[in-house]
Formats: C-alpha cells, sequence, structure tokens
C-alpha cells in the first residue's frame, strides 16, 4: 500500500511539473509562432462596440478576441460591472484558451454570449469564432444567442500538441473532463435542463479528436433549448471606434 501511494504520488508530481513545462512550452510556442496581424492567436482582448439587430437597432457589447485566459473571465467580470443593471452582450472571436475555462461556473445575470459575425473598424466584416475553452464560456452566459451561419464548437479536453506534453495531456485532460461532468451534475446554478444539455455537449465533444471539433449549430442549440425562437437570427457585432480595453497577461 505504502509502494502504491508513492507511486501515485510520484506519479502526479512528474504529471503537474510536465504540466507546467508544457505551459512555458505553449506560451513560448504563441510568441514565436504567431506575428502581431493574427489576433486570434494573440492574448484575448475585449472591445467595445455594439450588437446590432440589422438594419439599426443595437445594444452595448463588447467582443473577446484572441487565446482566452482566467484574466479574461476577470475582465468580462469586471465589465459586467459597469454595465449593471442594463444588459450586456460578449460575442467572441476566439479559438479558446485555457483549459480550466471549461468548469466556468455561470456569468453574471446581465450578460447575454453571442456568436456574430463581426464589422471591424474598417468596415470588413468576418465570421465570429468560438471554439473549445470559448464554447464554454459562451455556454455561462445567462443568454445565449448564435447569428447567421456561425457555430460553437465543442472537443475532447487537450492541452498541447508538443509530444513532449502528452503525459501533461493525458493527466489534466482526465482530470478536466472529470470535474466538468460533476460541475454539471452538481452546479446548483444551473437548473436540471441545463445540466442536461452541457451534459450532451460534453459528451458529443469526447465523440471527436482533440484536434476536431462537433460544431453545435443554431438548429441544434434551439432543440436544445440554449437559444431562444424569438431571437432574430441575422445580427452583426460593430467595433467602436476608439480605445480597446487589454486583457491582462498571466
Amino acid at each position: 500500500l505504502v509502494v502504491g501511494l508513492l507511486a501515485l504520488a510520484a506519479s502526479v508530481a512528474i504529471a503537474a511539473a510536465n504540466a507546467m513545462l508544457c505551459d512555458q512550452y505553449a506560451k513560448l510556442s504563441r510568441v514565436a509562432g504567431t506575428g502581431p496581424t493574427d489576433p486570434y492567436s494573440q492574448e484575448a482582448r475585449l472591445h467595445e462596440g455594439s450588437l446590432c439587430m440589422e438594419p439599426s437597432s443595437c445594444s452595448p457589447a463588447v467582443l473577446v478576441r484572441g487565446i482566452m485566459t482566467p484574466a479574461t473571465l476577470d475582465a468580462i467580470y469586471a465589465r459586467a460591472g459597469i454595465a449593471m443593471p442594463g444588459n450586456l452582450w460578449v460575442c467572441f472571436q476566439s479559438p479558446g484558451g485555457n483549459h480550466s475555462l471549461a468548469g466556468a461556473g455561470p456569468l453574471p445575470d446581465n450578460v447575454k454570449t453571442c456568436v456574430a459575425d463581426v464589422v471591424d473598424q474598417d468596415g470588413k466584416r468576418r465570421a465570429g469564432l468560438c471554439s473549445s475553452a470559448c464554447s464554454w464560456i459562451w455556454l455561462a452566459g445567462r443568454d445565449r444567442a448564435m447569428f447567421g451561419a456561425n457555430s460553437v464548437g465543442f472537443h475532447r479536453p487537450y492541452l498541447y500538441d508538443a509530444p513532449a506534453c502528452t503525459p501533461g495531456n493525458i493527466f489534466q485532460g482526465a482530470v478536466s473532463i472529470a470535474m466538468g461532468f460533476v460541475r454539471d451534475r452538481y452546479e446548483p446554478a444551473y437548473g436540471e435542463h441545463e445540466r442536461s444539455a452541457r451534459h450532451t455537449l460534453r459528451s458529443r465533444g469526447l465523440s471527436r479528436g482533440p484536434t476536431e471539433v462537433y460544431e453545435l449549430r443554431r438548429d441544434e442549440a434551439l432543440t436544445l433549448a440554449l437559444v431562444t425562437h424569438a431571437m432574430p437570427s441575422l445580427a452583426v457585432f460593430r467595433m467602436a471606434q476608439g480605445a480597446n480595453q487589454a486583457v491582462a497577461v498571466r
């Protein structure tokens, strides 16, 4: 028994050390492998703007663009506090981020989440993007929307693609899966229907490989009652002129 416990403790210590090394590897890879013109691969920033139901009805909104971290979630909470008591739309152009975000609880009561096409300050229109860790932040909104042809991507938890990081993938991926299902079952802030929908989406994500994505589209989201029939399907996020709020880099 003692030998078994020591072996388990050693395995956990090795996996934890490996995960920390992989985290540093990922940071260095992002710095070395991405250029300043690729905002989706940079640390996330919050951009002020409006969500406009065409042709002219607009509501205050922010866009989260880039790789998300716990600091991104803190920034969303802070921005929601500024908007109180009014509602705030939070839209996304994010391929994902830190695996811990998959366990995020419900966002503040006044936060609505969306994936919509984005009209930049230069007038160019680009598709929304919300996959991996971002999908769970979208799901944490008190109200959710999916506009146009945009979708939300779920996949099996993993950390990094580097071969040296495989032990960290297995260890932390397993922990992430287990904690996700426990939270889905016992999180008191979620009703029974909400917990069931989250369980379904985790299961669908597990059916995909770690580099493949299960795309939740609007028709299925309506079936799961994750978005509302009353919400128009055509809307765009329009970037405001002026400064953007930077999210702290961990």
